[in-house]
């Protein structure tokens, strides 16, 4: 749902609406400070971090130009969420990820996102100073403990087409399907009780390299960085390491059950950090033996799927100016792109076509063996 109406509904998309992005922080405090909660997540960019043997460099730009500027806007030590540098982008259902529906039993549930874009907030919304190169998403899992309840939860995803978007029924029946997972201790076997998964970061601030890194609340609940999922490090690219682990893992990757582990052959693996650097990056190596496996690795890598191996120029969901609606990729609404690696094997997209019909499937299938 990327429409105006719902994504700059005065009543929801503002603090303390709940779909803005000071609700959904104090729905998954858990009791916390909310201003040390967000400034320790804040301050992984002020450091050098080191996840699981990688060290991710600093970026106080992000300091500098999203955090300060919220400060200063607050006019006091207390950050206020009217001001928070978040403008919401977008709400989406991922219920694709669910996965299997068969016999009451199910190893997956799906998930659903909010999608924000950083904004200076001592910009100018009329001129569209405020609006920075970055997007942040906060995953959710939708819980489910049979196929029953993702079909309920692909029942209350569907309901809404039936209802005129851009009325108050439409946001009114959002709000009813978002508050079931977004809302204070919606899955209490988990940190601070959220349903929260993750949270991603998607920028290329000041001193660069584009970057995307990865968050989740530890048992601490805290936002802390963790390696970044089925994406290896930048360092391993173009090497021997990544050949086995492509080479061996071939057949899962083909059928798209294939995960990525932290280690591989005794070594580091996974990334502390996704990097664009160059920015047209996409994984490959010498020795891979199967181009096709070596696509599907690298485009669900987060440089891969956001650059070259779609057609993407790397925000699915960009940033967006007041009053305007976010551009989506073609690798979203349809389009081609060339192979990287043998520059001639044309592969077309169209995901969110993909998505819709998934979502036929769940609600339309029953939940037999």
């Amino acid at each position: 749902m990327l429409d105006l109406s719902v994504v700059e509904d005065p009543a929801r998309s503002a603090y303390p609406g709940v779909w803005s992005f000071g609700h959904l922080v104090e729905n998954l405090l858990g009791g916390a400070d909310r201003d040390a909660f967000i400034r320790h997540w804040f301050s992984h960019w002020d450091t050098d971090q080191v996840v699981d043997g990688f060290t991710v460099p600093a970026k106080p730009s992000m300091h500098d130009d999203i955090l300060e500027p919220w400060i200063t806007k607050s006019g006091g030590a207390v950050l206020d969420m009217r001001a928070a540098p978040f403008r919401l982008l977008g709400i989406a259902n991922r219920l694709d990820l669910a996965q299997p529906c068969v016999g009451g039993q199910i190893a997956k549930p799906g998930e659903a996102r909010f999608l924000f874009g950083f904004i200076n907030v001592l910009g100018d919304p009329k001129l569209g100073t405020e609006t920075r190169m970055g997007t942040m998403i906060m995953e959710y899992e939708l819980a489910a403990a049979g196929c029953d309840q993702v079909k309920k939860w692909g029942n209350a995803w569907h309901a809404l087409g039936s209802i005129p978007l851009g009325t108050p029924a439409y946001n009114a029946a959002l709000e009813q399907v978002t508050e079931s997972f977004a809302r204070p201790n919606a899955d209490p076997s988990r940190p601070n009780g959220s349903a929260l998964l993750r949270l991603r970061t998607n920028e290329f601030m000041a001193e660069g390299p584009w970057q995307w890194r990865q968050f989740e609340l530890s048992a601490a609940g805290q936002l802390e960085q963790v390696t970044v999922t089925d994406t290896p490090s930048t360092l391993s690219n173009q090497g021997a390491l990544l050949a086995d682990y492509v080479n061996t893992n071939e057949l899962s990757i083909l059928a798209g059950t294939n995960a990525v582990p932290t280690t591989w052959r005794g070594e580091p693996f996974l990334g502390g950090s996704a990097d664009g650097d160059p920015v047209s990056l996409f994984f490959d190596a010498p020795g891979i033996r199967n181009n096709e496996a070596r696509h599907l690795f690298s485009m669900n890598t987060c440089p891969g799927c956001h650059t070259t191996e779609t057609p993407t120029s790397f925000f699915q969901v960009g940033p967006r100016n007041l009053g305007h609606r976010s551009a989506i990729s073609a690798f979203l609404t349809g389009g081609t792109s060339t192979d990287p690696v043998d520059g001639k094997t044309v592969r077309s997209f169209a995901e969110l076509d993909k998505r819709k019909k998934n979502l036929c499937k769940v609600v339309t299938t029953a939940c037999t063996p």
